[in-house]
């Protein structure tokens, strides 16, 4: 063949390949200019399925077209498959004596015999391959086959940046979709688990958000841990720091099983942005809670008020949703050793004492109302009738507290009996009556 024809012909790919709209463009100025510079009866380009690992043939000239998308090799399958696993060119002069051919039904030609086919590679990836089929039976000579591997050199950068500009576009188009929806939920103040269910959905895989101890607060889908390690050492978890500046407020974490990474990746990092917002707001709203629960208890706890005026506050309380038990023994909890802290509920977040002192209390039947007071935990419980069982749920609650917090030893002090609204303040008095009189007697980690 004719040196100049060949040169124009690459010189023209790299421009089609340069200007092509699309994939599909470039693939037919490809089988159609291939056939032109080498005379072939037939060209054909098959693509790497990278799903499946499939050969499928993406463009033709010289064979029907119906085979075009719906035709599927494997790698290693007829001649075709044999160059892709191979990596190097397979010439073939006559198909019908080669045992490793393979006849495609609606797709190859009868009176075709030659073949050659070229690996198309791009960073040492295979691509694909480009198939040149002829009439008569021959082999094509080395400067035919430098031909075809200059094409294919030229098809496989090209596909290549086309692979790559489509996956950067659908990885923005994503991006998009992502800030959009979290967005959406961060505005409206939806709060952490319907914000945690969308982020499943957007990954595709179950997700949770965890707090600083490492307590699940919110899951989307099943199977997510309750607890989660300070260390995570289970590679199917992908876990994402949620910090409000340089301040941590807890953990995302998302299943990896059967998810691109990259696409975890993507989620978490917007899906930690609205966590974080939605954890301080949920936290400011804790605490403003916690304060108009607290100045409600301290105003019982601390004023002598007549029984119409401790009812209004009780009542007051109800409409809050903080309703106080009634009646109620009251429980106060301080640290044995100033070392450990100069009150209990400092050394831990006040939210989480006082959602495990409620669990607890309600596995054991019985109702928890707790509040910080002057540096020192108390806890208005209800349901046992007798002083016995209420030292009993105090020492369980005084463990789990003393747990939680790390110190060396807790004492809780009890009041005498049951009280009214009205007469909380009086068992205040005598709880810490109680543990002022146990410290005296040296006692640790006591109810008093």
């Amino acid at each position: 063949m004719d040196a100049d024809p060949e040169i124009r012909f690459l010189r023209r790919l790299a421009l089609t390949a340069a200007s092509a709209a699309g994939t599909a463009d470039l693939l037919r100025a490809v089988v159609t200019g291939t056939v032109e510079a080498t005379a072939a009866d037939a060209c054909s380009v098959y693509l790497l399925d990278r799903a499946d690992g499939a050969l499928v043939l993406a463009a033709t000239d010289g064979l029907p077209q119906e085979g075009v998308a719906r035709v599927r090799l494997a790698v290693g399958e007829g001649v075709t498959g044999w160059a892709a696993a191979e990596g190097r060119p397979v010439v073939v002069p006559d198909v019908r004596a080669e045992p490793r051919f393979r006849w495609v039904d609606a797709v190859d030609r009868a009176g075709l015999a030659s073949m050659c086919a070229v690996p198309i590679v791009a960073a040492g990836d295979l691509i694909g391959v480009l198939c040149v089929q002829g009439a008569a039976p021959r082999a094509p000579d080395g400067a035919e086959v430098g031909l075809l591997t200059a094409i294919a050199a030229q098809v496989g950068g090209a596909l290549a940046r086309t692979e790559l500009h489509d996956r950067l576009a659908q990885s923005l188009r994503r991006s998009e979709e992502i800030h959009r929806r979290l967005g959406e939920l961060a505005l409206a103040g939806s709060g952490p688990a319907a914000v945690c269910a969308a982020i499943a959905a957007l990954a595709g895989a179950p997700a949770a958000v965890y707090d600083q101890e490492g307590v699940r607060i919110a899951a989307g889908g099943a199977g997510m841990p309750e607890r989660l390690p300070r260390t995570v050492t289970d590679r199917s978890l992908s876990v994402t720091p949620i910090r409000a500046g340089d301040e941590p407020l807890g953990r995302l974490a998302i299943a990896t099983g059967g998810v691109g990474a990259a696409a975890v990746r993507q989620v978490a990092a917007h899906g930690a942005t609205v966590l974080a917002l939605e954890l301080v707001r949920r936290r400011a709203d804790r605490e403003a809670e916690r304060r108009r629960r607290a100045d409600l208890v301290e105003e019982l706890l601390s004023a002598r008020l007549r029984r119409a005026e401790a009812d209004d506050l009780a009542d007051r309380a109800a409409r809050l949703g903080q309703p106080i038990p009634d009646p109620a023994w009251v429980i106060a909890f301080e640290l044995d050793d100033p070392g450990d802290g100069h009150a209990v509920a400092s050394a831990h977040a006040p939210h989480r004492l006082a959602d495990e002192i409620r669990a607890l209390a309600a596995a054991r039947g019985a109702g928890a109302f707790v509040v910080e007071r002057g540096g020192s935990l108390v806890v208005l419980a209800s349901g046992p009738e007798e002083l016995e069982a209420v030292e009993d749920l105090a020492a369980a609650i005084r463990d789990r507290v003393q747990g939680l917090v790390g110190a060396a030893a807790v004492s809780c002090g009890v009041c005498a009996r049951p009280c009214a609204p009205a007469d909380l303040r009086r068992g205040a008095e005598e709880a810490n009556q109680a543990l002022r009189v146990a410290r005296r007697l040296g006692e640790r980690a006591t109810v008093a």
